[in-house]
């Protein structure tokens, strides 16, 4: 325990502004959240997290993701296409500084779109933390913008070795740009005399990489990273995918489709491979933290992959209270990769105004009345709280 605590102040001492924003959504923002979930009003302070897809457009084909790709069938006109621009995001950042939310960029693919340092710079000179998660697959030409930015956490996703790693993601040759552009950065680092960003690498657990999840242990030491996350992969089936659009159909009159890439009938699965590389992390012995999201025993594995229903203990979402996400065409809502229900536009309304308006309100006195909707059992939101640390 006395090692597990000595790793995290380490990684918080190598930027202090950022693990203070973390620890304040941990701590603090969380249980806020609690009281305003408690009084049923639906209001809630400004976010202090704000997650922003800057495109739908992604490079890789990973095996577990639900995000719609170009091709597929049903896809809204100008959802791979509707893009805001760096002066409607400067604009964005305006309303939202005062606050001083962490400001975390993902995707589809962040590196695609194409004005997407100028957005980290403005971000960092208005006095926000900022966060990218990505795929890595552009990283070799994008070393010295990372650095110089500003950008002060970077998130890369990592599966396991190479040809594990090439194989979930869909791209040869993957796992190779990753450990160059790397190794770029902190030739990049070393040559400014700078620490950021943060470089921590997150695995997605999948079946494809059950029983090869300790193998990062060693590749992000190889690797020089300052920490190793994992998380659950997301998923749902039909019954409770048309439950959920039922529901989002009669309580909120919004058509939900977003679930249909999700599905997955759990066969055949190697739980008991699962579970032994599980117990390895309890026996670690690198200098960097290790976590693991949500905290699944062995005996825990079996309900997570085969009972939608069991939540082990996570009845509400508070989520909703302290965290926000943003489209590339500027819409808002309260679920990450479910946008079905939107609670605004920014190209119409103030975030503000958007935030504890009448639709977002409405969202939250819902989910407080009637419980979690059926697609909410394996969202890493809603278990924010419960992690594994190594």
């Amino acid at each position: 325990m006395i090692r597990t605590v000595k790793k995290q102040l380490g990684l918080a001492g190598k930027n202090p502004k950022l693990a203070w924003h973390k620890a304040k959504v941990t701590l603090m923002d969380e249980r806020i959240a609690r009281r305003n979930f408690r009084q049923g009003h639906g209001y809630a302070k400004m976010p202090h997290v704000v997650a922003v897809r800057l495109t739908n457009l992604c490079n890789c084909k990973c095996k577990m993701c639900g995000q719609p790709r170009l091709g597929d069938e049903g896809i809204p006109k100008g959802f791979f296409r509707d893009h805001l621009t760096v002066d409607d995001w400067k604009h964005v950042i305006d309303q939202i500084a005062p606050s001083r939310p962490n400001f975390y960029l993902w995707g589809g693919e962040p590196m695609i779109y194409k004005g997407l340092y100028k957005v980290i710079r403005y971000a960092k000179q208005s006095g926000l933390t900022v966060q990218m998660n990505t795929n890595a697959l552009l990283i070799p030409e994008h070393i010295d913008d990372i650095v110089e930015s500003g950008l002060d956490d970077l998130i890369i996703s990592l599966d396991g070795p190479e040809d594990v790693h090439d194989e979930i993601r869909g791209v040869p040759g993957l796992f190779q740009k990753i450990t160059s552009g790397i190794r770029g950065i902190r030739d990049k680092q070393r040559e400014l005399n700078v620490k950021h960003p943060l470089i921590r690498i997150r695995g997605t657990i999948n079946p494809a990489n059950f029983d090869h999840l300790f193998e990062l242990v060693k590749i992000t030491q190889e690797l020089d990273g300052d920490s190793l996350s994992f998380n659950h992969f997301w998923f749902t089936s039909v019954k409770e995918g048309k439950r959920y659009e039922k529901i989002m159909k009669e309580v909120f009159d919004t058509e939900a489709n977003s679930w249909q890439g999700f599905v997955f009938e759990p066969k055949d699965l190697k739980l008991d491979a699962l579970g032994a590389e599980l117990e390895k992390f309890k026996c670690n012995t690198v200098d960097f933290p290790i976590t693991i999201s949500p905290n699944l025993s062995a005996k825990d594995l079996q309900p997570y992959y085969n009972n939608l229903n069991e939540t082990f203990g996570a009845k509400d979402c508070y989520t909703i209270y302290f965290k926000t996400y943003l489209m590339p065409n500027g819409d808002v809502t309260p679920c990450p990769d479910f946008p079905d229900y939107i609670a605004g536009n920014l190209l119409q309304d103030s975030f503000a105004d958007i935030w504890n308006g009448e639709k977002y309100r409405h969202f939250r006195r819902s989910l407080k009345t009637n419980g979690l909707l059926p697609i909410c059992s394996r969202c890493c939101d809603l278990h924010v709280g419960n992690v594994a640390f190594y």
